[in-house]
């Protein structure tokens, strides 16, 4: 009984003291302000082996002193330093999750020395506070644009320019987007600095500028800002905003005057040569000075080219004999005599070859006609195959638009494009034919955001195939539906890959012109009998 008596004194005398004659409670080990946990913040950027902070604890941890602190976790990312209240990071943390914790818990054990009272379990949560470690990452850069030349300025030309801060949702992972500083920078300005949508600002010009490359920028709102940089790449389609020019002001032909021709003088056109020829101006004083020199040369007649063509036209002897009695072409040159003299001499000798030229072109089609078109097709190159009038290529693997057009000009030829509904409507015969090339394809369409065309060609696609386009892509796709065996026209992401046809390019596309005139020419022949 006296035992048990001493047991109990003892431990009330470790929990109570003696002091001026007062008894008081043992606080050591208690937390300040009588909490329950503790709550520490720490910054995910804090480096290893720094402070996270001291445990508010009542009692000295030295080594003289009256407490001992240590954890109850093994693999804590936080530690007690030697003999104090600090805790300090052991391995590295991260708000996102991705390279260290995002949140720590862990329970603190302090025991009171000299007593025979258990450890008191202290909880301490320490929170990871956001830092501004990251920096904004584009989404499927770089990026390519193909725009055409006529799109007007103030046109929304790009909305997929996209960046993603890793950071928590705040300032840190706010992106703003910007053109960078550059030789053609100029040329775009983001609509909004918080959206990804290009606007062009200055207007384009493929004779001038054909291709090019923009840098762009995505920072965010922290304290120093991150950022990161990428490039789009321009490639300006050509269009038909050229108009005809002649490459001299006048033209005069002398033939003499027995000669008995099918209609009277006729207006020289210029054939339109888009992208390639450059604006001029005819001054009106110029002009009638020109008319009144003419009309003092009685002894000669104007005459149309059209009218030329026809006179040569009617024999390949009929054509030597003119040639040979000297048919004289003269260019007005805004220069002194000589000059005019020799620019009369190239004129001449152009002149010569074209109708050189053009006398060939009328044996070979009258050659044509009369052989019954029993001319046998010249043979494809390799990897191509004949079908109707052309020659194509099927991939067999898979390519982006852009990838595709390139390993077709490599080739010798460009991304196929349809002249008529006959042409599309034999490939597509083609295709459906053999279950090993039922696929879909890309072809040689374009949208630079106008209007469907043929990129190598500038010509526009429903104008040539009468057919609409579904779809929010850009380039163009001859789609395969499986469940109606049929094809479409699909505009395509250019990103995507699928296989592509190419369609071999004709050096001398006067054969097939010369072709198609005489079929046209059998079948009146063939109505009229």
């Amino acid at each position: 009984m006296k035992n048990i008596i001493f047991i109990i004194l003892l431990a009330l005398s470790s929990q109570l003291h003696w002091t001026s004659g007062q008894l008081i409670r043992d606080t050591r080990c208690f937390l300040e302000n009588g909490a329950t946990a503790a709550h520490l913040f720490v910054s995910e950027d804090m480096k290893v082996g720094e402070i996270v902070g001291p445990l508010a604890v009542l009692g000295d941890p030295g080594p003289k002193g009256d407490i001992e602190l240590r954890l109850k976790e093994f693999d804590s990312p936080v530690v007690f330093s030697p003999y104090s209240r600090n805790l300090t990071l052991a391995r590295p943390l991260d708000k996102e999750g991705i390279d260290g914790p995002a949140s720590v818990y862990v329970n603190v054990i302090c025991e009171r020395k000299q007593t025979l009272d258990p450890g008191f379990i202290i909880p301490v949560n320490i929170r990871v506070t956001d830092a501004n470690d990251n920096a904004p990452q584009f989404i499927n850069a770089p990026y390519v644009l193909n725009i055409s030349e006529v799109t007007v300025v103030g046109t929304r030309v790009l909305q997929g320019v996209r960046a993603i801060d890793a950071d928590q949702p705040g300032p840190y992972s706010t992106v703003q987007y910007s053109i960078l500083d550059g030789p053609h920078s100029d040329f775009f300005i983001f609509a909004n600095a918080l959206e990804g949508t290009l606007v062009l600002r200055k207007p384009l010009d493929y004779e001038t500028l054909s291709n090019f490359s923009v840098g762009i920028k995505a920072q965010d709102q922290g304290n120093p800002p991150q950022s990161s940089t990428t490039v789009l790449y321009v490639n300006v389609i050509d269009a038909d905003d050229q108009n005809p020019v002649f490459l001299n002001d006048q033209y005069r032909i002398s033939v003499p005057l027995n000669i008995k021709t099918a209609q009277d003088s006729t207006r020289v056109r210029a054939p339109s040569s888009v992208g390639h020829v450059q604006h001029t101006e005819r001054r009106r004083s110029r002009a009638e000075h020109e008319r009144s020199e003419r009309s003092q040369q009685p002894e000669q007649r104007r005459v149309g080219l059209s009218e030329l063509v026809h006179l040569l036209g009617r024999s390949a002897g009929l054509v030597g004999a003119h040639l040979a009695r000297g048919v004289r072409v003269e260019a007005s040159e805004e220069t002194l005599l000589e000059r005019r003299r020799q620019g009369s001499i190239e004129k001449l000798v152009y002149k010569m070859d074209f109708l050189e030229k053009r006398v060939k072109r009328t044996e070979e089609l009258l050659y044509y006609v009369i052989s019954g078109n029993n001319k046998a097709k010249q043979p494809c190159a390799k990897n191509f195959t004949r079908v109707g009038q052309f020659c194509y290529h099927m991939s067999n693997r898979e390519y982006d638009w852009k990838s595709s057009a390139s390993l077709c000009r490599a080739m010798g030829g460009n991304l196929v494009e349809f002249e008529s509904i006959e042409e599309n409507q034999d490939v597509v015969a083609m295709l459906q034919s053999d279950k090993k090339i039922r696929k879909s394809y890309w072809t040689g369409g374009l949208n630079p955001g106008l209007l469907w065309i043929w990129a190598a060609s500038a010509r526009p696609v429903h104008h040539d195939t009468k057919q609409n386009v579904i779809g929010d892509g850009r380039c163009l796709k001859l789609e395969y539906e499986p469940s109606s065996r049929t094809y479409m026209y699909r505009g395509e992401d250019c990103s995507q890959k699928h296989r592509f046809i190419c369609e071999l390019s004709n050096d001398d596309e006067s054969v097939n012109k010369i072709e198609r005139i005489a079929k046209d020419i059998l079948e009146i022949l063939h109505n009229e009998e």
